[in-house]
């Protein structure tokens, strides 16, 4: 990897140094220099990429070149292309900033038809458009990764242009189009392609692109919904994306025995939302992610969908975080009691939903009665828990066979969490099991228990 300095690292020398450097290890065909970041403060005009090109050529070893940020025009864009044509082991590139715009992508997508070995390509936050889009479409070369988040310009024009390129679609196995103006008729076109391409397994992130009408819920997530139920999406992220009336058009939709995972965070989700989610995993859907946070659902919703998830392997990871719709926790123990009868369920936050005392004497009592038995990862951060609520929450998952999986339990951002007797508490839980990690400090990000999301790009301009 390069990031500067001596060894194998180039970042690269403040001080606007150029790539002088990097070109000749890649001249030589540095074995080690796989990797190769072009931080903002490197001169990186023309003349450099030019030269850095030139090296690249014949060049066999690098496989990620990712130079966000820097201006570039779309004669320094065709230079790009050139080099791809010629060269046969670059896997991921990322160049161009804000303001690279349809022309710099149509010049750098002129390299693409001869070239085999570009896999990902990070377009994010570069002034795409629909005609970028459509020279993608025209030369999608062996592409596997296209990202294109942040690109508002896109719009339904441009996610048209891509889903008619037969070619694109079926080659594609991550497309991510966060926030990129997308409206229903580019999801029912992009939707209506997948389902025809015949290709399995896609990431497709649509996340911020807004459905605000009823009708246009419908067609979009019919749309997708037919794609999701052929496999040709098997994580498909709408977050922010739907209000009330989409969950339900969007797994009515689904049809058959599949495995999927699911983002509807901030969806304006409602019970009749997590009826229909119910009904689709009785119908032989299972999701081996679903995300409902940030939905007033809690407690009475959750219980409805979990009542469904008990009554056959559903789910593996639920993320309920920030659900509370008004209730205190002491109305929540049939959601709970629900919740620690789904089969399979491996981890399950709910982070920020005021569970408070009563919520955390449901929690003991499932476990105590035998619930959760399959859970590695459980999430009770920012619940309003005192130092007893957790005291006596993990008191009970000391006990013989209780949560016998468990392997971890986040209890942080709780009042509990910051009393001076937590150290104490803890040390007394790793003593009687200590396969159980009590994650109990706070980690800084808004849910403790969410894995920090997958980076399709840095989003850099």
């Amino acid at each position: 990897m390069a990031w500067g300095g001596g060894g194998g690292g180039a970042w690269g020398a403040r001080g606007g140094t150029g790539v002088d450097d990097w070109v000749q290890r890649l001249e030589a065909n540095d074995a080690s220099l796989t990797s190769l970041t072009v931080l903002r403060f490197r001169k990186f005009g023309h003349e450099q990429v030019t030269a850095l090109c030139a090296a690249l050529r014949s060049n066999t070893s690098l496989k990620e070149l990712y130079a966000s940020g820097h201006a570039m025009t779309a004669e320094t864009a065709a230079v790009v292309a050139g080099m791809l044509r010629e060269n046969t082991s670059l896997a991921s590139l990322c160049v161009g900033s804000a303001d690279f715009g349809d022309d710099g992508v149509a010049a750098l997508a002129a390299g693409l038809s001869r070239n085999a070995t570009l896999k990902r390509l990070d377009l994010e936050n570069k002034g795409v458009g629909p005609a970028g889009a459509a020279a993608l479409a025209e030369s999608p070369g062996g592409l596997q990764e296209l990202l294109l988040a942040r690109n508002p310009r896109l719009g339904d024009d441009g996610v048209a242009a891509l889903a008619a390129s037969a070619a694109l679609v079926r080659g594609l196995r991550l497309l991510d189009l966060r926030a990129c103006g997308v409206g229903a008729r580019g999801m029912a076109a992009l939707g209506s392609a997948l389902a025809a391409s015949g290709a399995p397994g896609r990431r497709v992130l649509l996340a911020a692109n807004a459905l605000e009408s009823p009708d246009d819920a419908r067609s979009a997530c019919t749309a997708l919904g037919a794609a999701l139920s052929a496999r040709s999406i098997a994580h498909l992220d709408l977050t922010s994306c739907l209000t009330s009336d989409g969950v339900p058009a969007l797994v009515g939709a689904l049809s058959g025995e599949v495995e999927l995972s699911l983002g509807l965070s901030k969806c304006g989700v409602t019970e009749d939302g997590c009826r229909a989610l119910g009904e689709a995993v009785r119908r032989g859907v299972r999701f081996a992610q679903l995300d409902l946070s940030n939905n007033a659902i809690w407690p009475s919703g959750v219980a409805c969908l979990a009542r469904a998830l008990a009554s056959s392997p559903g789910v593996a990871e639920l993320d309920l975080a920030g659900c509370r719709g008004g209730d205190d926790g002491t109305d929540c123990a049939e959601a709970v009691a629900a919740l620690a009868a789904i089969p399979q369920l491996r981890r399950l936050s709910l982070f920020d939903n005021a569970l408070g005392c009563g919520g955390a004497q449901a929690l003991a009592a499932s476990v105590a009665g035998g619930g959760f038995r399959d859970l590695t990862t459980l999430v009770v951060a920012g619940n309003g828990l005192s130092l007893d609520d957790i005291r006596g929450l993990l008191r009970v998952l000391c006990a013989d066979g209780a949560a016998p999986t468990l392997r971890s339990i986040e209890v942080a951002a709780n009042p509990g969490a910051s009393d001076e007797g937590i150290e104490a508490v803890v040390a007394d839980v790793q003593a009687s099991r200590p396969g159980l990690d009590v994650a109990w400090r706070a980690t800084g990000s808004a849910d403790p228990g969410s894995p920090a999301p997958a980076a399709p790009g840095d989003g850099s301009g």
